[in-house]
């Protein structure tokens, strides 16, 4: 691990939040493609699960869905792709896909990279999921009858 000394003012609130809590979260603010989005550090390292990414809607709701998330995990619960969660979002199902471009982990998990790399010093990627939801008529993204209004990219 390099010498916690000389990391920088937010690289030791990375590294204090995951002690502290599990994981630490980043909001990444909206671009022209997206509407925002917001991804764990240190989730793989705590609990053994898939580090998280979640797009579109609000910060505020993005934070309380990967916090219901979160706990869920804390509690034992290990999500996996393949399978709609029905109890996620109240009347709808829910998804999670796994992300295995470099480039998805390169251009939207930066923190992910630099936590696993640099302070935990591995030599590969860790897994990460991206929770998918619905448009209010239950339309998935990867479907073309999907609201776009939502911009939800889906991650390869």
């Amino acid at each position: 691990m390099r010498d916690p000394d000389r990391f920088d003012e937010t690289e030791r609130r990375v590294v204090e939040n995951v002690k502290k809590y599990g994981f630490h979260l980043w909001h990444v603010s909206p671009s022209a493609d997206d509407d925002g989005f917001s991804y764990t550090v240190g989730l793989f390292d705590s609990y053994h699960h898939p580090e998280l990414v979640i797009f579109g809607q609000k910060v505020d709701w993005r934070n309380s869905m990967i916090d219901f998330i979160v706990d869920q995990i804390r509690e034992g619960k290990r999500f996996e792709t393949g399978v709609l969660y029905p109890d996620l979002i109240e009347g709808f199902h829910c998804r999670f896909d796994s992300i295995s471009s470099v480039g998805s982990y390169r251009d939207f998990l930066g923190w992910d990279l630099w936590y696993y790399y640099t302070v935990k010093r591995l030599k590969e990627r860790v897994p990460v999921f991206q929770f998918v939801w619905p448009d209010m008529q239950g339309v998935f993204p990867d479907n073309s009858a999907f609201d776009n209004g939502y911009r939800q990219p889906l991650l390869p």
